[in-house]
């Protein structure tokens, strides 16, 4: 966990990749995928949070069985 800096700017830039080819894929024009990209960031990014929530759940539930 010493590079924990790196490995989060790490998985922000790749999340912003995913996102972005993801808008440019769904909308026809680039203007609107533009626009929409940081919804849509913010949308995966909490969705992201909410794995890692339920991850950890499940891990000190289950490891302390």
């Amino acid at each position: 966990m010493n590079d924990l800096g790196v490995h989060l700017l790490l998985f922000l830039v790749a999340s912003a990749v995913i996102v972005l080819m993801g808008a440019f894929y769904s909308e026809a024009a680039d203007g609107k995928a533009f626009r929409a990209f940081p919804r849509r960031l913010l949308v995966f990014l909490a969705g992201c949070a909410v794995l890692v929530a339920v991850v950890l759940v499940c891990e000190h539930t289950f490891a302390a069985l």
